[in-house]
């Protein structure tokens, strides 16, 4: 299952909303959990499908929170699995995120240009991969920006969250909460 959370114009009859990045108000524990008294104010990003089903209500609960404070930009996803067994993580190794892992990302286009990205991922068993993306993703570099991730696992639950310390100097918090930076978010299976 992948999904997607488009903040940019989506191929439809009328453009999508600008995605609204909260402002946390309180800490944050970096321990892969996203269960402090700060996320209780930002709301879950509405969700849909990329596949197998384009466009559908995602099979499996997802939640995903962006916020923002002083310093940081902050992405907290939870995604629940029915079937824990089958949470694909083979690999340990920095840079080894891809198809044959389970997965959580950003991809921030802080020019809205749809042309450029920053990629930052992380998988149950721990690896970041962070990435630019430029020129239409005909070119894919490793970029090596800070970003610290931490994640926990439950019985029925994984949890993955990537914190992006600076992670682009275009990036500035967004005037009156609002953002005019694309971005995509996934999570596979």
């Amino acid at each position: 299952m992948a999904w997607r959370c488009r903040a940019r114009h989506q191929p439809t009859k009328t453009p999508a909303e600008p995605l609204v990045i909260q402002r946390i108000n309180g800490p944050v524990t970096l321990d892969g959990f996203s269960n402090e008294p700060a996320w209780d104010n930002i709301a879950p990003l509405p969700l849909t499908m990329y596949q197998p089903n384009a466009g559908s209500a995602p099979s499996e609960r997802t939640e995903i929170r962006l916020a923002y404070d002083d310093e940081n930009l902050y992405a907290a996803g939870r995604m629940y699995d029915r079937t824990p067994d089958e949470i694909r993580a083979p690999s340990k190794k920095r840079d080894q995120t891809g198809p044959a892992n389970d997965w959580f990302g950003v991809l921030l286009d802080t020019f809205n240009n749809n042309e450029n990205a920053l990629v930052f991922l992380t998988s149950p068993t721990g690896p970041r991969t962070d990435m630019a993306v430029s020129n239409d993703a005909q070119g894919v570099f490793p970029h090596q920006r800070e970003l610290e991730h931490l994640l926990g696992c439950g019985d029925e639950t994984e949890r993955r969250r990537v914190v992006c310390r600076n992670a682009h100097s275009a990036f500035e918090p967004p005037v009156s909460n609002r953002s005019r930076a694309g971005g995509d978010g996934a999570h596979t299976r």
